[in-house]
């Protein structure tokens, strides 16, 4: 030994083995050189030497070497790749002969002596699992050692946290290239590890454990230089660990009961099952989109899932592939064109064949959808690094074409433009150095840029995006405050800037007319912002357009708070939009609930951003989405009717009805969304694809869909309820939801009620009703209490004698109709008939008009514009009136068609003919 380092440092070594129990020969060494403030001749070279001595004399020792760099895509090398964590494994590997270093690239150890092969040799399927080092540190009875840091440092304990199996850690893969430097060059491999979940925030803390097993003396702990040595055998952790874990998975957290709640079982739903598949290496991908459904829904359970790189054939054609086993709810398809047909498709001479590569590829596609169902998410191609190349760009649509052919035909499928994405990166999509060193097909940039846009179609599905924008008005909606500028002074329209004002207002209105919700939040008088709005000649948003409004000088996230609660809104339904940092962190501040649009200091970006918001990625429209705003304005058309009645006369002036028709194919879609969207009136939380839906019903259950209209509107298919038979006389109830548009308007009840009777009827003498309670569906609890349900602790449902069912009320029609004609009513002998046919309707019409207004001559030809005093709140009560006199009712699509008498005539007539009413 030739110096202070050396000497010191091997004593210290044989002290702590001549301390413990005599062990296998195995030694695992945690290092932080830091906290031992070592001596001034201390070197690698020295630290080497005590190793050696101690190898010599038979011991065998592991140093970590990890390297998790792995996980964000950087390539393993077993010979080059530095540790990161600690330098000591690095000096090993360079210093000491016979070295050698474990293969998995995230968790290997450096092993020198005689039983080093022991742990190089292990292949880890898992990081932690019973073939990794640190099952071979078991078997062996291993001693850990921790140099100048505490017990904490000890991953050991994370293999016991696996076999225990807690609830805060989940199997996460990682793919990447590896080079084991035995010849065979660089590969593609997928590794598991059993990671936290970030989205619970796990704090571990080993300390209790620790302190147990030095109280039962099997903690060595020995100074050295001007800090500490610890010791413990592998057998007493494992032994102590798992006992605890038995009695409580948690044990190991400093923020146990934080966790604790958020594993509480609290929307009666499972995480949503997300799968990212393709041919190249999608490990950025799957790191960034993680990352980003994490920060744009910290409160949504998710498992995202993917395949091993070159695995992607035959997990989708094997029937109990892994991924076909994890049955997502979302499957993501993410390849270039080069991925499906090879890098030379630009020159290739046999166009032929490369299409028939691109359609095997679309059934492959086609027969997961069919065979799994959820939604499916398809990228299509793009020549991302063929800039300028008009013939590589043409025979790309061709390949686009061929794709958009084979995918047709599935339901529920979005399709993700990732040229007009590429054209917005701001770097190059592709990064040659990243695909020829380890096969990722985008640049990290572009990677993140994708993830976003998925994110957003993710947070859609999971309707987790905004419904409501809530919208400033001093420069944002127009330029100029309007309380120092005047009207005359606010800047919109025409030239710049005005123009970037008006161009913003459109795009905003156009999301209003893809059944998104505009309100406005303004510190302005209230007059006089209205009269901005209505006087300004560009405004493209006017008063009418909105859903409410709150202007006044009250803190806007007040303001919102009453809108959400005016609306029957959650709060993270609200996209908060002002140009205003300050007002947007004040937001965050006080209601982290609601989310914020960040817009760039120059207007000119913002449409830009609002269309690129992972907020705002849409679904498919259905017809409740087109009609939502103008459900919410009769909401305050139907209130302001309740005045001065009683409950049971402002029911029966309403003329409400409920239609129940069967899952179709029609309605599916709608079914699906109010699964997935529905939180406050969700009995038991189950987020049905319209897959399971068509499962359930062929399966015998009863899936009806329920449709409210009114004499105001026609609000859609508004809920659902799934019917199961049970055992003996009982009936299961699994779903029973309600969208919260409605809520209030006295259905909820009845619609219970009528299913008690149904239940009846079939001769079934108990109706159960799957709920999980929720911090958000307290009033599905309360009406099913009120409608006579109680908790039944056997069955961890509630259930109601259906025999003592009270009636449902008249006022409150519930039938059973079609998807054709959703508002028939087909025995009602109280609808008056027609005895004339078209003439009598005309004539009817006629009258109503001339009652209506007298000073018209000629009614043919009257009609809204036409003649004096007809406006549209006058037209407005020309078709109510008729609506009274022959029992019907228009939608809004239907109101706006009706411009003229010839028009409510017509329509009118073919109305009456598809609902089933002819002439007598």
């Amino acid at each position: 030994m030739t110096n202070g380092t050396t000497r010191d440092l091997y004593e210290a070594l044989r002290a702590i083995l001549n301390r413990t129990d005599r062990p296998g020969r195995m030694v695992v060494v945690h290092s932080s050189f830091a906290g031992l403030m070592p001596p001034e001749d201390f070197s690698p070279q020295a630290v080497c030497r005590a190793f050696s001595k101690l190898v010599d004399e038979g011991w065998t020792f592991a140093f970590p070497a990890f390297t998790f760099s792995f996980c964000d895509g950087k390539a393993f090398h077993a010979l080059e790749s530095p540790s990161e964590t600690g330098v000591l494994a690095d000096w090993v590997l360079s210093n000491l002969s016979g070295a050698v270093r474990s293969r998995h690239p995230v968790y290997s150890f450096v092993a020198v002596g005689d039983e080093s092969g022991k742990v190089a040799s292990c292949p880890a399927t898992t990081a932690f699992g019973d073939d990794s080092p640190f099952a071979a540190f078991e078997r062996e009875n291993a001693l850990l050692v921790s140099l100048g840091g505490g017990c904490e440092c000890f991953t050991q304990c994370h293999r016991y946290e696996e076999l225990g199996q807690v609830p805060y850690r989940h199997y996460k893969k990682f793919t990447g290239v590896v080079d084991y430097a035995d010849g065979n060059g660089r590969q593609a491999i997928t590794k598991s590890v059993f990671v936290r979940d970030w989205r619970l925030n796990p704090q571990s803390g080993w300390h209790t454990l620790f302190q147990a097993i030095r109280a039962r003396g099997g903690l060595t702990e020995l100074p050295l230089w001007r800090g500490r040595t610890h010791a413990v055998q592998v057998g007493d952790v494992k032994k102590l660990a798992l006992a605890m874990l038995n009695g409580d998975k948690l044990c190991f957290l400093e923020n146990a009961e934080q966790v604790r709640e958020k594993l509480a079982p609290n929307n009666g739903s499972k995480p949503l099952r997300i799968a990212l598949l393709g041919h190249a290496n999608l490990q950025l991908l799957y790191n960034a989109l993680e990352k980003g459904i994490l920060a744009l829904a910290p409160e949504l359970a998710f498992e995202l899932n993917s395949v091993g790189f070159g695995q992607f054939d035959r997990e989708l054609q094997t029937l109990e592939s892994e991924i076909a086993c994890f049955v997502p709810a979302i499957t993501i398809f993410i390849d270039r064109v080069e991925d499906i047909i090879g890098h030379d498709f630009r020159y290739m001479n046999d166009e032929a064949a490369a299409l028939a590569k691109v359609e095997r590829h679309a059934r492959l596609v086609a027969n997961w959808a069919d065979r799994n169902g959820g939604w499916i998410i398809v990228s299509s191609f793009a020549a991302l690094d063929a800039q300028g190349d008009h013939e590589a760009a043409a025979r790309v649509d061709r390949f686009n074409g061929a794709l958009l052919d084979g995918l047709r035909n599935i339901r529920n499928i979005i399709w993700m433009d990732s040229a007009s994405l590429a054209a917005s990166n701001k770097d190059r999509a592709v990064d040659p150095r990243l695909a020829f060193m380890g096969g990722f097909p985008f640049s990290r940039s572009f990677s993140e840029n994708l993830a976003r846009c998925l994110a957003g179609y993710i947070l859609a599905i999971a309707g987790k995006s905004a419904r409501v924008l809530a919208l400033d008005l001093d420069d944002t909606l127009w330029g100029g405050a309007l309380g120092d500028d005047g009207i005359e002074g606010l800047s919109l329209g025409g030239d710049y800037p005005g123009n970037v004002y008006r161009d913003f207002q459109v795009c905003l209105k156009g999301f209003a007319a893809r059944g998104i919700s505009l309100v406005v939040l303004s510190r302005n008088d209230e007059g006089t912002a209205l009269s901005a709005m209505e006087r300004l000649g560009d405004m493209a948003i006017r008063p009418a357009d909105l859903v409410g409004r709150r202007i006044n000088r009250d803190p806007k996230w007040m303001n919102i708070r009453d809108l959400s609660d005016e609306l029957n809104m959650s709060l993270g339904s609200f996209l908060f939009i002002d140009d205003n940092p300050v007002e947007r962190e004040e937001m965050r501040l006080r209601l982290p609930e609601v989310k914020v649009l960040d817009l760039p200091d120059d207007p000119a970006e913002w449409v830009g951003v609002l269309m690129t918001s992972p907020y705002l990625r849409q679904l498919p429209m259905t017809a409740e989405d087109a009609g939502r705003n103008e459900s919410y304005r009769v909401r305050t058309a139907v209130e302001s009717s309740r005045a001065g009645m009683s409950t049971e006369e402002f029911h029966k002036s309403l003329r409400t009805r409920v239609t129940l028709s069967a899952l179709s194919e029609a309605n599916a879609s709608r079914c699906e969304q109010l699964c997935r969207k529905t939180n406050q009136f969700n009995a038991s939380g189950n987020r049905h694809t319209a897959k399971d839906l068509f499962r359930l019903r062929d399966a015998g259950a009863d899936v009806l869909v329920a449709r409210l209209t009114d004499k105001f509107a026609d609000y859609g298919n508004i809920g659902l309820i799934i019917l199961e038979s049970g055992t003996g006389a009982a009936y299961v109830m699994d779903t029973f939801l309600l969208s919260c548009r409605i809520l209030g308007r006295g259905v909820e009840i009845p619609l219970l009620w009528w299913t008690a009777h149904l239940v009846a009827d079939r001769g079934g003498r108990r109706l159960f009703v799957k709920y999980v309670a929720t911090d958000r569906n307290a009033p599905v609890r309360n009406a099913l209490i009120n409608a006579g349900f109680r908790w039944d602790p056997k069955s961890n449902m509630m259930v109601a004698d259906v025999g003592n069912t009270p009636a449902v009320p008249e006022w409150l029609p519930i039938e059973i109709g079609n998807e054709d004609s959703p508002g028939s009513v087909r025995d009602d002998p109280a609808r008056p008939g027609i005895s004339g046919g078209g003439d009598e309707i005309a004539g009817r019409i006629r009258a109503i008009i001339r009652e209506l207004f007298p000073v018209i001559e000629n009614v043919d030809a009257a009609g809204l514009g036409r003649n004096p005093g007809w406006d549209s709140l006058s037209h407005f009560s020309v078709v109510l009136r008729v609506e009274e006199e022959f029992g019907l009712h228009f939608n809004a699509d239907e109101l706006a068609e009706t411009a003229s008498y010839r028009q409510i005539v017509d329509l009118c007539s073919d109305k009456m003919k598809r609902i089933g009413y002819t002439s007598e």
